[in-house]
């Protein structure tokens, strides 16, 4: 018997051994057993997902005269294994794709079925058909003979016409999941009894971009120069891998600065025949492994990585950092479509991450141990002066008399002057203490600000509000205040007006329970926030208490209450 290659011989011969596509199975099952055939269906969906496979099965079960459907022993089904059924007409539309082709269909539907109960065409490839033969082909999808039945498959259902489209019952065809692939795998490997290492298959895998046909191409090559065993070494030699542990020590490599060790080992790996597109993509998948892992700590989430590796990637990269050079990975993928040196851009890249400075609107979020908090004060203090804010650079030792203690400076946010409260306080020691108490969950509730805030403006009493926010940015949210980044100089200070801010915090904490102090900040503060931020080591910045609006007014006392009633008034025990 002549050699067949695995993906013809371990196509499904039943329902029972379609792998994914579940929904589909189902549903077309249940057509058959209850006899509510269509005369035409519509199969879309990425390559080696099954579309051709399900509809000569389909096509052989409802030819089936055995009991159990697909039998696999009576005549049809015999001939539709061997591809030899009369009634089962295949055509690619790819290289038959003129209207003489679908005329010649067309004229043949009248006859009745030679062999089965109905006469089947599938038609691949279905959106290359020309304009004028999709038109040639409408009137008979649409009303064929009752014993016809149409299967349209394409990987670009978006190219077919809709007159086309809905006359078709359209099933969507998905990527197979890793799982079942896997598991498919490993018993095809099983009744060919060929030894087989589990880190290869999970290599195939990954290369096939979720689709069986493509697993089964790759496991036959890797096969063949393996001399029919399986090995790791062999499916990353063949195709120019690496080691999920190689690619994790590069990254960790970059982080540590090990530039000359990372562009050196990357160059080997290059001139050694390891693919640059393929590891750009492993990357993206390893830091989205990370972040999925640093939100869920859920283990079986991972799909390249496993916890250790999560582990140790999100203790060496920020959120924002991995989320930096996952944009980084995806701008230089889009690149290398017309790239001659693929390696220089990947190196640029590299070299992008190496460098990366977080802006201070991404400050990452730092977990504090636990601070005893200063005593709150019975009313607001009264700030004279700000601090002044020395300039430090990396490589400038900061002396002891340079430490701040700010402990008792950032105990207000108001300042008083002469005549009444004028303006919060906006000093930037104080708002890097809010900085340093930030988080990304409070900042994530606290952008839901923006989802509804224009409708406040087209009512007048509520419009001041929206102009108030209108056009800002959150640059950090903690769970006593939120820092607005304004457009200009005049947009802060109304923000930071005492009225316009009290009126704003109870607007605030009404329409959106948010209940929390509002700061307003233009460009420079953010970029000096920015810089104290990363020398926040020399400022000894403990846990500050925010006094709000609400807590003002409860220390309003019994004797306050009385003389706002009758007046000024002498009260006596």
């Amino acid at each position: 018997m002549a050699y067949q290659v695995l993906y013809r011989k371990y196509r499904p011969a039943s329902f029972d051994e379609v792998v994914g596509q579940e929904y589909i199975v189902k549903t077309l099952k249940n057509a058959i057993a209850k006899n509510q055939i269509s005369h035409a269906y519509l199969f879309s969906g990425p390559r080696g997902t099954g579309k051709t496979s399900l509809a000569k099965l389909f096509a052989k079960t409802i030819n089936c005269t055995g009991e159990n459907k697909p039998c696999g022993e009576c005549d049809n089904c015999k001939e539709a294994l061997n591809n030899t059924h009369p009634d089962i007409i295949e055509l690619d539309a790819a290289s038959n794709n003129s209207i003489d082709n679908i005329r010649d269909i067309i004229s043949k539907v009248k006859y009745p079925p030679l062999f089965g109960k109905y006469k089947v065409y599938i038609i691949d490839e279905v959106h290359m058909l020309s304009t004028s033969a999709f038109n040639a082909l409408l009137k008979t999808l649409e009303e064929p003979p009752a014993n016809v039945i149409f299967i349209l498959a394409t990987t670009e259902p978006q190219k077919i016409i809709p007159t086309v489209l809905s006359r078709c019952q359209r099933y969507n065809f998905s990527k197979i999941p890793a799982d079942k692939m896997k598991k498919r795998v490993i018993e095809i490997l099983e009744k060919e009894n060929i030894p087989y290492e589990e880190s290869a298959v999970d290599e195939i895998i990954n290369l096939s971009d979720g689709g069986m046909r493509d697993v089964l191409s790759i496991l036959e090559q890797v096969l063949s120069y393996g001399n029919y065993e399986l090995h790791e070494e062999d499916v990353l030699h063949i195709y120019g891998l690496l080691r999920t542990s190689d690619k994790v020590e590069v990254l960790k490599n970059l982080k540590q600065n090990n530039i000359n060790s990372v562009i050196t080992t990357i160059r080997k790996m290059y001139h050694e025949g390891v693919d640059i597109t393929r590891l750009t993509q492993d990357i993206i998948r390893i830091f989205k492994d990370a972040i999925i892992y640093e939100d869920t700590h859920n283990e079986s989430l991972l799909s390249l990585i496993n916890k250790s590796d999560a582990e140790a990637i999100n203790t060496l990269y920020t959120h924002d950092e991995k989320i930096n050079d996952i944009d980084n990975m995806i701008k230089v993928m889009e690149s290398y479509r017309n790239a001659k040196d693929v390696l220089s851009y990947f190196e640029i890249s590299l070299l992008k991450m190496v460098n990366y400075v977080p802006s201070v609107n991404s400050v990452p979020v730092i977990e504090n141990k636990p601070i005893k908090s200063a005593p709150q004060a019975e009313k607001p203090a009264v700030k004279e002066s700000k601090v002044e804010v020395p300039s430090v650079t990396k490589d400038e030792e900061v002396k002891k008399e340079e430490v701040f203690d700010i402990k008792e400076t950032i105990e207000t946010e108001i300042i008083e002057t002469k005549d009444n409260f004028k303006t919060i306080d906006t000093d930037p020691l104080f708002l890097l203490s809010i900085v340093l108490e930030a988080n990304k969950d409070e900042k994530l509730q606290d952008i839901a600000i923006y989802h509804n805030l224009s409708e406040y403006g087209n009512n007048p009493d509520t419009r001041k509000y929206f102009n108030l926010l209108k056009g800002t940015e959150i640059m950090a949210s903690s769970k006593d205040a939120i820092i607005f980044v304004a457009r200009n100089d005049m947009q802060m200070e109304d923000i930071n007006d005492l009225e316009n801010n009290k009126e704003l915090y109870y607007f605030l904490k009404k329409e959106y329970q948010i209940d929390k102090m509002i700061y307003g900040i233009n460009e420079t503060i953010k970029d000096q926030l920015f810089n104290m931020y990363r020398n926040k080591s020399s400022y000894n910045i403990t846990k500050c208490h925010i006094t709000r609006y609400d807590e003002v007014n409860t220390e309003e006392t019994f004797e306050s209450k009385l003389k706002g009633i009758f007046g000024d008034i002498r009260i006596e025990e």
